[in-house]
């Protein structure tokens, strides 16, 4: 019998699994306080989106702003359509909070198509609330090869 992909929000009960399972992969630390999204291949965990609320509001001014911090699969469930699948799951579970949003991702280059595909869109990163436009900015000067990309969803 073929193991099934599950996607869920985290429980309180994973942050050490999470956080462990971050670390082995060198992605960003988690922080209790984000919004994290899981993908699991039976009971393995093979995949993470940890999104984080922003305290200013998004680039038109009112409507709630979110910036997809980390999007991480396993090399091998990698173009699988796992990571698309998982974005939609993050974005339905936004949407069941709040009627609008904007989800800001700061993708490198070379996975541009695949943000694109998914929805989102080339923005300027002085668009952006203060912190995420510092963070942008902090990143180009540390010659990080980040886009600035933002998905909106209106009602």
């Amino acid at each position: 019998m073929t193991e099934q992909i599950s996607y869920t929000q985290m429980k309180s009960d994973a942050f050490y699994e999470v956080k462990h399972f971050l670390k082995r992969h060198k992605q960003a630390s988690a922080s209790r306080t984000d919004f994290i999204y899981l993908v699991r291949h039976g009971q393995t965990l093979i995949g993470v989106a940890r999104v984080i609320p922003q305290v200013d509001l998004s680039m038109n001014d009112s409507t709630p702003c979110f910036w997809l911090r980390g999007l991480f699969i396993t090399e091998p469930q990698r173009k699988q359509g796992i990571a698309s699948h998982l974005l939609k799951r993050v974005q339905k579970s936004l949407s069941k909070s709040h009627k609008d949003f904007v989800l800001v991702a700061f993708p490198y280059q070379h996975l541009a198509q695949f943000y694109q595909k998914n929805g989102y869109q080339a923005t300027s990163h002085n668009a952006l609330p203060l912190e995420l436009m510092n963070r942008y900015q902090s990143a180009l000067d540390n010659r990080k090869n980040w886009l600035c990309m933002h998905l909106t969803k209106l009602g």
